[in-house]
């Protein structure tokens, strides 16, 4: 007995009947509950939820809804039901219990089914004035129906002889089956043919990004331009041509009265969006254009002949240790996303998912010994750092207060001294934090990634935008929010507690904006006052750097805002978002003194990187305090700089919040796949600027011309599109497979939520690179044209 079943080994959230039906038993000392026979078999029979069967005697189980309870006792106590609740009374226990005519038995019934009844018209009522779910149609057909079976209870009342019962009972019933139905429409009931189709999106998406992943690994680097045509007219031409086939197939299926069944606006999106995406798969070779080299022949290459070139290249290069750091980055790839389909492991996934990271950058690490020439003590710090940052983000290390060492003793329930023990807790915490960031900014990642220590005002203007933003947000911090929130005697205002947010915003946007739009124009100053000075070096000029430096300063400007909405007590774990990033880029850079152009362990190297930095992207998204739970999004990050509420712009400011994990790996993939790829090229660029020799010049330039092309950062785009995109189907296809699940709406619904949000943005961060890279290289092109 209970509201639930079980099975014999504990299970109770399915649907079988073990586990969806238990007994209910009735009893009352003073009324004999089902005691005559003369109650009216069609009071059983007409119910919703029960089979239909001739009589309580019989040996046919009698069942009732769960919801049917909460109305029955209600008006058994004598109290009002609830207001949501959509339940019917249980008939045999009002019609037992009003008398020993039929007549008063019946008067029982009809006054506990009418009040049964209006509460749920009242909540219907109330409903369909704030939300526009209930059709209208379907609501006049309700107000027709229960106006209908009111007539006869009205004529019943005067004559009872004149109106069947029965059928003042049927009425009310179809009333509240009807109304149930339609609810259970709406929100208890699975739209599976558009569930399908979306799960067969994504699969058909996921395929074309891995065939054109194969695509571009397989062309090699024989042939030095690579042109990427996107057949903007043939894919609108196929997105026309599903459209009416789509109408076509709508006005079929509402000829047979089949439109409920199948929506017709998934059928419009669907089969557009089907067909366009064949065309793409299909048509790959007239999308990749290879502009041949002198050297190179005529060759026609089709996507089966790239295929079984790769395949051969991994027979070829087959051994133990290849396969072991090759293969396993891609099996725990795939059995993370398998994990989903058990709620235990998605509530346990952070430990799932620091395993696998561990795992992963454990096989990098190996890789990069064995490839070394020499290991060097800056080596050993590298991989000393790589670890302690792995261990300072594991489940069981991220939580622990480390000044809760010096105050071990402290008593919690001393108000006064908790607000002082707070502040001081966070400071001992957290005052290296901000300082170690502007030293990995600007003596690590601003040096490594510029090879001229010129006096040129765009590096320097990032240095104080990043000096003042970082100032601002120790000052927010450690004295503006802590008087905030503990201090009773001065009420702030709104520009005393919003001017230091505002300053870390305001820096951010305008650094981004002298990013992409000034930088250009202060190079070609800067190149043609050199010029006039007649100097060797000035003649540099190094698209690589020029790339890599604007993408680390988009990254930066975006990794200060989320520094400050993740807040003082998420700090340490943005730190290590950023050490993490740094570790992996110096384990990925090649040892060879030459890049091998026909290797393909490269782009395997691409692949990793994206899974290990998808794998890292979910971990630190736990240990910046957030959980795939609605109750722990961190709400008050919206209010960061402001008082008063706007959506766009506070949902903006959670999102950036809630993502910043992933927003930040995806930020700075292409910032290492660049310095990882062209490492050597750089070097060689200072090594130009030391001798200030003309032939090194020229070789460094020819270097240039002959290895950069986008094709690295559009497969690790793709590569992190699929990482996601696949967690994203996996979590579909458990919500679909699991929707009667007990935890599917605790776990699984949140989980595919969080999981289809995450993967939305990163396709906007991703186009966003695209859309960047695109234009830098654009601009260095056009002024390579006009320098030369």
């Amino acid at each position: 007995m209970g509201d639930h079943g079980m099975t014999t080994d504990g299970n109770h959230g399915g649907a079988s009947l073990l586990e969806t039906d238990a007994a209910l038993f009735m009893y009352s000392p003073g009324v004999k509950i089902n005691s005559s026979n003369s109650i009216p078999k069609d009071i059983l029979k007409s119910r919703l939820s029960s089979i239909p069967f001739d009589h309580y005697n019989n040996h046919i189980p009698r069942d009732i809804s769960q919801i049917d309870l909460v109305s029955t006792i209600s008006l058994a106590l004598g109290v009002p039901i609830p207001f949501g609740n959509l339940g019917s009374i249980i008939p045999e226990l009002f019609f037992s219990s009003g008398g020993d005519t039929i007549e008063n038995q019946w008067n029982s019934l009809f006054r506990a089914l009418r009040i049964n009844t209006f509460q749920i018209k009242r909540y219907i009522e109330e409903y369909s004035k704030i939300s526009k779910e209930f059709p209208i149609s379907k609501l006049q057909h309700f107000h027709q129906l229960l106006k209908s079976t009111e007539d006869l209870f009205n004529q019943y009342q005067n004559d009872n002889t004149s109106v069947n019962p029965i059928d003042i009972y049927k009425g009310y019933i179809q009333y509240h089956q009807e109304v149930i139905e339609l609810c259970r429409n709406i929100w208890a009931t699975f739209d599976l043919f558009s569930m399908d189709c979306g799960i067969v999106l994504i699969l058909l998406s996921m395929i074309s990004m891995i065939v054109f992943i194969v695509n571009l690994i397989s062309i090699g680097d024989k042939n030095n331009q690579l042109i990427i045509k996107f057949p903007i007219k043939s894919i609108g031409i196929s997105i026309g041509f599903g459209l009416v086939l789509s109408t076509i197939i709508n006005i079929i299926l509402s000829t047979m009265n089949l439109s409920d069944k199948y929506s017709s606006q998934t059928i419009t999106f669907t089969i557009p969006s089907v067909i366009s995406t064949l065309y793409f798969i299909f048509n790959l070779k007239y999308i990749l254009i290879l502009l041949p080299s002198s050297s190179s022949s005529n060759i026609k290459i089709t996507f089966l002949s790239q295929l079984k070139l790769f395949y051969l290249h991994i027979m070829k290069s087959i051994s133990v240790i290849n396969t072991i750091i090759s293969i396993l980055p891609i099996a725990t790839f795939i059995l993370h996303g398998v994990s989903f389909y058990s709620n235990s492991f998605i509530e346990a996934q952070q430990g799932v998912v620091y395993f696998f990271s561990v795992s992963n950058i454990l096989l990098l690490l190996i890789n990069s010994f064995r490839n070394k020439f020499k290991w060097s003590l800056k080596d050993t710090l590298i991989t000393i750092g790589t670890f302690i940052s792995l261990f300072l983000s594991s489940p069981l290390i991220w939580k622990f207060k480390f000044s809760s060492l010096l105050f071990g003793g402290f008593n919690e329930n001393q108000n006064d001294i908790t607000t002082n023990y707070n502040v001081f807790s966070n400071l001992v915490e957290t005052f290296w934090v901000l300082p170690l960031i502007f030293i990995i900014f600007r003596n690590v990642i601003f040096k490594h990634t510029s090879t001229v220590t010129t006096t040129t005002t765009t590096p320097l203007i990032h240095q104080i935008l990043l000096s003042i933003s970082l100032v601002s947000i120790s000052l927010y911090w450690y004295i503006v929010q802590p008087l905030i929130s503990y201090s009773g005697e001065y009420q702030f205002n709104w520009i005393e507690k919003s001017i230091f947010p505002w300053i870390v915003y305001l820096s951010s946007i305008f650094g981004l904006y002298f990013t992409i739009f000034k930088n250009d124009n202060n190079d070609n100053n800067n190149n043609n006052n050199n010029n006039n000075n007649n100097n060797n070096t000035t003649r540099i000029n190094n698209p690589v750097e020029k790339l890599l430096k604007r993408l680390v300063y988009v990254c930066c400007y975006f990794y200060l805002v989320i520094l400050l909405l993740l807040g003082v007590e998420n700090s340490k774990s943005t730190l290590l978002m950023l050490l993490q990033a740094i570790f992996i880029g110096y384990l990925l850079i090649p040892q060879s003194t030459s890049i091998n152009i026909n290797n393909y362990n490269h782009y395997f190297k691409l692949i990793i990187l994206s899974i290990v930095f998808g794998f890292l992207s979910i971990n630190d998204f736990f240990t910046s305090g957030h959980e795939y739970s609605f109750n722990k999004i961190q709400f008050e990050s919206a209010f960061i700089g402001f008082e008063n509420h706007f959506y766009l712009r506070d949902g903006l400011l959670v999102l950036l919040n809630t993502f910043s994990a992933p927003i930040f790996f995806t930020l700075s993939l292409p910032i290492v796949v660049i310095y990882t790829r062209f490492h050597r090229l750089l070097k060689m660029k200072q090594l130009v600027i030391l001798s200030n020799t003309k032939e090194l010049l020229e070789i460094d330039e020819n270097e240039i011309q002959s290895f950069f092309n986008l094709k690295d950062l559009l497969i690790s785009f793709l590569c992190q599109l699929v990482f996601y995109c696949y967690q994203t189907l996996h979590i579909c296809i458990s919500v679909y497979g699991l929707r009667r699940h007990l935890m599917v709406w605790r776990v699984f619904a949140p989980k595919y939520i969080f999981e289809s949000v995450q993967l939305l943005i990163v396709c906007f961060f991703l186009l966003l690179l695209s859309i960047l890279v695109t234009y830098f290289i654009n601009n260095v092109n056009q002024k390579k044209k006009k320098f030369v």
